[in-house]
């Protein structure tokens, strides 16, 4: 089975038949939608859970985490949507900083920053690398429901 995604610049997926795959309101191959219009449609008609807008109301400070510069997800296209529901959902612009995970990666440079997030969101939020490999900031909370340990 070969599965496209809707994003510029990133390949197909080739799924083996004897594997169960589903695929989940794609918009079509070929589709003139931006990343900033999927994800802004994908935001509102979110599935099983409530609006990120609903979610974020009344939260006082805001982290999101994003992958690292080593994946291809455009997140500069489409970072304003998250940003527009967060502060409709009045979560002031100070309150929200941004973490980049990066697994075992090296730490991020600026630069690399201002190419995954956009120049304009490291300028104006404080922007982290996730400091993995220093135990003393790491604190366990927990196995996931599978038992895997978390921390």
């Amino acid at each position: 089975m070969h599965i496209s995604f809707p994003y510029e610049n990133f390949e197909g997926l080739e799924i083996p038949e004897n594997f169960s795959a589903h695929l989940f309101d794609l918009p079509e191959n070929g589709t003139d939608l931006s990343n900033a219009d999927i994800v802004r449609q994908a935001m509102s008609s979110s599935t099983g859970c409530k609006r990120l807008c609903e979610l974020s109301a009344g939260k006082k400070r805001v982290l999101i985490v994003t992958d690292d510069i080593h994946r291809p997800t455009p997140v500069s296209e489409f970072i304003d949507v998250v940003l527009d529901d967060l502060f409709q959902a009045g979560v002031k612009e100070e309150n929200i900083e941004f973490m980049m995970a990066l697994g075992a990666h090296r730490p991020m440079t600026e630069k690399e920053m201002a190419q995954k997030l956009g120049a304009d969101v490291v300028e104006r939020f404080n922007v982290y690398n996730h400091n993995w490999d220093n135990e003393d900031s790491l604190e366990f909370i927990g196995d996931t429901a599978q038992g895997v340990r978390s921390g």
